[in-house]
């Protein structure tokens, strides 16, 4: 997850949304790194602007998104909320462990249910997933004036040295067999 919000951070100067952020699209390559799959959604921005579309699976699109309103990197903070959430619980943000309810569903609980930690949430993996949770894009953690570093910044990356690991310096915790 700390190479994704690196690869978050750094594509604000490419601009590309990648729109589908969900567990089955990130990989892990023979060395431990994360690549991003499945790129058929992402979309390439002029620095600054903004697209409109409803696109992603059910249950990890932003509000913003499923309410057709223009978009940019939020969505893209929000699908990190909803992995960083996924990784803790055990299960996606506002379902029940083996739950698949209908996208219609899906759409409603995102956009209007709150959203529930269970035990296994610390108090700083609470505070960032609710951060980037945060249903208005406008109030979410990574979409305020200082972009990806508050992200970056927040307490629950404070020992990983974001510089180093976009420079490839930095050994990933698992490497997979070969």
């Amino acid at each position: 997850m700390f190479d994704i919000s690196a690869l978050i951070t750094s594509n604000k100067l490419l601009c590309f949304l990648l729109r589908d952020m969900k567990p089955e699209n990130i990989l892990l390559d023979d060395n431990g790194h994360i690549r991003i799959s499945d790129l058929g959604l992402a979309v390439r921005l002029s620095e600054g602007s903004l697209v409109k579309g409803k696109v992603g699976t059910a249950g990890y699109m932003a509000p913003e998104v499923i309410g057709h309103k223009h978009y940019g990197l939020s969505v893209d903070w929000w699908g990190l909320g909803c992995l960083i959430y996924e990784m803790t619980a055990g299960k996606p943000p506002l379902r029940q462990k083996g739950e698949h309810p209908k996208a219609a569903e899906m759409e409603r609980r995102i956009q209007n249910e709150p959203l529930e930690f269970g035990m296994k949430f610390g108090k700083s993996v609470k505070n960032l997933c609710s951060s980037l949770l945060n249903k208005d894009p406008k109030e979410r953690l990574g979409c305020l004036a200082s972009g990806g570093k508050d992200v970056q910044d927040h307490r629950f990356f404070r020992k990983v040295n974001f510089r180093m690991l976009e420079a490839g310096l930095v050994e990933p915790p698992f490497k997979p067999d070969a």
